[in-house]
C-alpha cells in the first residue's frame, strides 16, 4: 500500500476542521445572543470552549507536519452556518418557541460533522502508525461525544418542557 499521501491527507483534513471552526466561531455569538434559554447559551459556550481547546490540539498536529492551519475549506460547515442563519432569521421573529430546539439541532449537527472528521483522521493516523497523533485525535473525539450527550439531553429536556407546556395551555 502506498501511504505517501497520508500525511498530506491529515494536513488537508485538519485544515478543513480549522476552517469549520473559524466559520462556526463567527456564528456562535449570534446564536448565543438570540437564545432565550440559559441552558442553550451554556451549550453554545461549551461548543465555543471545545472549539478553542481542540484548535490547540489540531495546531500541534499540523506543526508535526510543518504546516499552517490556513488553506482549508469546509463546505459542509458553511451549509450548517447557512442553516443557523436561516433559523435565526425565521424563528427569532415569527416562531420564537421553535428557536431553542432548532439551535440545539444545529449544535448537534456541528458535533456530528466534527466526530465524522475526527474518525476519518484517526483511521489515517492508525495507518501511519502515528500513535501520538491518533491519541490526540481520540481525545478530541471523546470530548465531542461528551458534548453531544450534553446537547442531546438538553434537547430532550427542552422538547419535553415544550410539550408539557403546550398540553397545559
Amino acid at each position: 500500500m502506498n501511504i505517501e499521501f497520508l500525511p498530506v491527507l491529515i494536513v488537508e483534513e485538519v485544515r478543513t476542521l480549522f476552517d469549520a471552526d473559524s466559520k462556526l466561531s463567527e456564528m456562535l455569538p449570534e446564536m448565543e445572543r438570540a437564545s432565550l434559554s440559559p441552558q442553550v447559551r451554556k451549550a453554545i459556550n461549551r461548543r465555543r470552549d471545545l472549539e478553542q481547546s481542540q484548535s490547540k490540539s489540531l495546531a500541534e498536529i499540523l506543526a508535526r507536519f510543518d504546516a499552517h492551519p490556513s488553506g482549508g475549506q469546509c463546505h459542509t460547515m458553511r451549509g450548517l452556518i447557512g442553516e443557523a442563519e436561516e433559523v435565526l432569521r425565521r424563528e427569532s421573529g415569527m416562531y420564537p418557541a421553535r428557536l431553542e430546539p432548532r439551535l440545539l439541532g444545529v449544535l448537534r449537527k456541528v458535533g456530528h460533522l466534527r466526530m465524522a472528521a475526527l474518525k476519518n483522521l484517526i483511521a489515517v493516523a492508525q495507518l501511519l502508525e502515528a500513535h501520538e497523533i491518533k491519541k490526540t485525535l481520540e481525545d478530541c473525539l471523546s470530548q465531542e461525544v461528551e458534548a453531544d450527550r450534553f446537547v442531546a439531553d438538553l434537547t430532550d429536556d427542552t422538547l419535553r418542557l415544550m410539550t408539557a407546556n403546550s398540553h397545559g395551555e
